[in-house]
């Protein structure tokens, strides 16, 4: 940003430009181009920086160091636009405010409570007026240019419904110096409130709501409690106070217990007086009946049917009568336009959320400004963005959860605040004493709606809260319903609950789908353990979503576009399915527990849920043990197999695929063997004993083949077409690997098919057939994202880094490498790091870095030790060495290269030549003697001894 700290902003717009559009569209079309040419000048001659992305149609926004020089500009452009000679018509003013406070910034432009203020102080300005809030005024003092003075204009209202702001103009000839009174509040008729924080962010919603109020005359805003429908409605109330002749009157009706009372509380805010003999509705529809009112009707849930009897009674008398109301549920009248108030927008945290991420979200913005007032030394900083990011996300971006909590920042960190939100509505309390009530906690919130409900609305809502993440209409009918609640009677509940905003409603994929925002559901949770039959309610839950399980299973096993359909169920049911393993797991049901664990493990796997993997797995397989299911437990030992081996533990892997393999032999359970050879020809891969791991693919290739098991087919195929590239057979390897792709393209084996890719592109990379290899890569990733694979897309962005390197694309290569090492970070994923690693290593040494190259190198490689992946260590190895060999290090670099090359040798690698090259070089340049010493030194060395050597410290 180009200044920061206290500064000062100019805000201006064109005054009538949709009028002037309308009248002389072409003069315009000239006359803005010019407008806009002589703002950049003039605010470039004194110092300022237009931000370009806050401008809109004809409006500037621009920011300068020194209000002095703020203030110059804005006089030299209104000089400049007054003395233009403006084609046909199109006679240009602008209204302009200027307004100095501190900066809030992110990516190249401004926000916050300053330059909201400047953009209400320009609001209600006139064209060709320049008008400074105080402490734009207190700022300039003595520094006007000459013959400028300030006019005292006194304190206005501005829309944003704060205190009232002193308002000054610049006069300076020839500028006009009399205008008509200001444009602020207290010009029009309302009776709206003071507000006491400022309106944080709705945008979107602010322009949609009043779109809907021009189009339609009954507009309501609905919501949960707490959602922030009267700070919406009230505010738009005041961007529009100027549109309605006869006022803007808000009535508050959370304080009407009876619905008698509406129709007199509602005349009263309008000053009018009941007639004797006549009915209090038909005078009040009189006194409305030929006045442009906006009614803003807030908190109507309560007595729902006198507001929809009077608000259809005074719109059908009332022409010009708008209604505005907020409500938990529509009024339900002919003509009324619902508008659901989302909650605020909230970072998901996915991985660690930074400032700049942080600070783009309004749920954040909010809980920073409230905190502020709590405690003013307060700040978002890179040690709190990430818990503030979570409290927000945790709170469902409910505006009021969120002031609730931004409050206890006088007594707790954000992240003790994160830490305690499981007990929220202990935690959520001591709001405003001020404030109604039922917003003082967030428990008294969500009661005033529960007293709502009808008895079989409140036993629906309890039952509900067992889903989570959402579900479909079918789900609660199967689980909720029974003698009490009949499954006849869901559809409409449900209905009358997403009605009160209880319930949300969403419809994607075809199917529509229902959930409860987060605070709701502890709520309906503790209302439901306090019920009796909740038990019976969550072993219904969970038999349910063991049958959506296995559905999810087999459609993943079937391939092709059935995978994905099963993919999209796991990731819609995947909160639900947790949900039912973990009550079998409490309730030690074994055959459930261990029928969840063999259903989830395939989703889990491919989309690289490693550590909820081996957790779910683990506690499957104990019951398989304890049930003596010897089969399940063949299964489950193969899967966490595939697990330790995802993790690089490769010592757990071995030990359960070498028990998998032996009971399933046991059993004559071919197939389970099959794949336990195929896993274990895998860790022999990872140890570096390719012979072992050769043997082993090859038995199982004939065992697939025997049995006419072609995904194990495909997949061993592919593992000796890597096998033979490393040996240097490249006719081999081509011909395994076409074999694998067809075989996986034929079963529709898209995750197959994008590993099979992955692993070919290595083939014509060693041949140098480099954009042969790039399309393999580029495929590859696509079918890894497409599946959801994280790791496959990390590791296909590493090799593409160093096939964009190898054809002098260096830009290409670093995004890719990059990308691949923050997928390994945030993931957690150690083989994602090493790779990507080994990627950035080469890239600096292209930049001249032999130094960073070295220690990116040597970071990979303690990768490598640490999960025992002796193949690629001993890779890496060689490329340490071809780095000290360049920066002259020489006894370094032959000891480290004659190791790889002895290791090479044993293990039938074809790497074995390229390391007896770089041997052979150094040799040459070490004093006569040194390599028979130094060859004495590489005969003792072990793997171990070779890192410590590479890797000291």
């Amino acid at each position: 940003m180009p200044f920061a700290g206290s500064v000062t902003f100019v805000l201006t717009d064109v005054e009538g430009s949709t009028r002037l559009w309308e009248r002389c569209p072409e003069a315009m079309r000239q006359a803005l181009p010019r407008h806009d040419a002589l703002a950049a000048e003039h605010f470039a001659r004194f110092g300022g920086t237009i931000i370009k992305s806050r401008g809109e149609g004809d409006s500037l926004f621009c920011v300068f160091a020194d209000a002095g020089d703020a203030v110059r500009a804005a006089l030299a452009l209104q000089c400049a636009m007054h003395a233009e000679a403006w084609p046909g018509g199109a006679a240009l003013r602008i209204r302009v405010g200027v307004h100095t406070g501190p900066a809030e910034s992110r990516d190249g432009d401004y926000y916050g409570a300053t330059v909201n203020r400047c953009a209400r102080l320009r609001a209600i300005g006139h064209g060709g007026q320049t008008l400074l809030s105080r402490a734009a005024r207190d700022a300039v003092s003595d520094r006007l240019p000459a013959g400028a003075s300030v006019k005292d204009l006194g304190t206005h209202r501005l829309k944003d419904l704060l205190q009232p702001e002193h308002v000054f103009q610049v006069v300076m000839p020839p500028l006009p110096d009399e205008f008509p009174p200001l444009r602020s509040l207290q010009s029009f008729a309302n009776n709206l409130p003071v507000q006491l924080t400022t309106f944080i962010g709705r945008a979107r919603e602010l322009q949609a709501v009043a779109e809907g109020l021009t189009a339609c005359r009954l507009r309501t805003l609905t919501g949960p409690g707490g959602c922030g429908k009267t700070r919406l409605a009230v505010q738009l109330a005041a961007e529009h106070v100027a549109d309605f002749a006869d006022g803007v009157w808000l009535v508050d009706l959370a304080a009407v217990v009876d619905e008698g009372l509406v129709t007199q509380t509602v005349a009263a805010v309008l000053g009018v007086r009941p007639e004797p003999q006549r009915p209090l509705s038909d005078t009040l529809a009189q006194h409305l009946a030929s006045r442009q009112v906006l009614l803003l009707l807030d908190n109507c849930e309560h007595v729902l049917g006198a507001c929809a009897t009077m608000v259809a009674a005074l719109l059908a008398q009332s022409p010009e009568l708008r209604v505005l109301a907020t409500s938990r549920e529509p009024l339900g009248i002919a003509g009324e336009s619902v508008w659901p108030v989302p909650s605020l927008d909230a970072p998901e945290p996915a991985g660690p959320v930074g400032v700049e991420h942080a600070a783009s979200f309004d749920a954040v913005r909010l809980f920073v400004d409230r905190a502020v007032q709590a405690r003013p030394d307060f700040a978002l900083r890179e040690d709190n963005a990430d818990a503030l990011a979570r409290i927000c996300w945790r709170l469902d971006g409910i505006p009021l959860a969120i002031e609730l909590a931004a409050a206890r920042v006088r007594l707790m960190s954000p992240r003790q605040i994160l830490d305690r939100l499981e007990d929220r509505f202990r935690l959520l309390t001591g709001g405003s004493r001020t404030a109604r009530p039922r917003q003082q906690t967030l428990r008294a919130l969500i009661d005033w709606s529960y007293d709502l409900l009808s008895g079989s609305e409140r036993t629906l809502l309890h039952r509900l809260a067992v889903f989570v993440g959402g579900w479909s209409l079918e789900a609660s009918q199967q689980v909720c319903a029974d003698e009490d609640l009949g499954s006849w009677e869901i559809l409409d509940l449900l209905g009358h609950l997403v009605d009160k905003s209880l319930v949300q409603f969403e419809e994607g994929a075809g199917e529509a789908r229902y959930r409860l925002l987060e605070t709701m559901r502890q709520y309906a949770l503790e209302k439901l353990e306090a019920a009796s039959g909740a038990d019976l309610l969550r072993e219904r839950h969970s038999t349910f979503y063991l049958a959506v399980a296995r559905a999810g299973a087999d459609l993943l096993r079937a391939l092709g576009e059935s995978a994905a359909s099963g993919a999209q169920l796991f990731a819609r049911e995947l909160g639900n399915i947790r949900a039912g393993m973990d009550w079998a797991a409490a309730a030690e049901q074994s055959d459930r527990v261990v029928g969840y664990a063999k259903s989830l493990f395939t989703y889990l796997w491919q989309h690289s849920l490693y550590h909820e993997c081996e957790a779910r797995l683990s506690t499957a397989e104990a019951a398989a043990r304890q049930s003596g299911d010897r089969s399940s437990l063949a299964r489950l030992l193969n899967q966490r197999g595939l697990a330790a081996w995802d993790r690089y533990d490769l010592a757990s892997a071995s030990a359960r695929f070498a028990e998998s393999r032996d009971i399933s032999h046991d059993l004559g359970e071919r197939d389970r063997e099959l794949l336990a050879l195929v896993n274990l020809g895998n860790v022999a891969w990872g140890h570096g004993d390719f012979p072992a791991a050769r043997q082993l693919w090859e038995e199982a290739l004939a065992l697939a083949v025997a049995l006419g098991e072609p995904g194990p087919e495909g997949m061993v195929r592919m593992h000796l077409g890597i096998l033979a590239c490393e040996r240097g057979d490249h006719a081999a390897a081509e011909q395994y690997h076409a074999d694998s792709m067809a075989i996986r393209q034929r079963e529709g084996d898209e995750l197959g098919v994008a590993f099979t890719l992955y692993n070919a592109s290595e083939l014509p990379r060693r041949r140098g057939l480099l954009v042969e290899a790039e399309v393999l890569l580029g495929e590859s990733r696509q079918r890894f994202e497409r599946v959801g694979n994280t790791r496959g897309v990390a590791l296909a962005d590493a090799r593409l880094a160093l096939v964009l390197l190898d054809q002098d694309r260096a830009t290409e290569a670093r995004a890719r490498a990059e990308s691949a090492l923050r997928i390994g970070e945030e993931a957690g994923d150690r083989a994602c790091r090493m790779y990507a690693l080994s990627a950035m290593a080469r890239l600096h040494l292209v930049d001249g870095d032999a130094e960073a190259a070295l220690h990116a190198l040597r970071h990979a490689c303690a990768i490598a030790a640490e999960v025992g992946d002796a193949g690629h260590m001993t890779h890496l190895l060689l490329q340490i060495a071809g780095v000290m060999r360049a920066g002259g290090r020489a006894d370094e670099a032959y000891v480290l290269a004659s190791f790889v090359a002895r290791e090479q040798v044993a293990r039938e690698m074809a790497e074995a030549e390229q390391a007896r090259a770089v041997a052979a070089d150094v040799r040459g340049r070490l004093a006569a003697g040194r390599a028979d010493d130094l060859d004495r030194e590489v005969a003792g060395l072990d793997i171990a001894a070779a890192f410590r050597r590479a890797c000291p410290g």
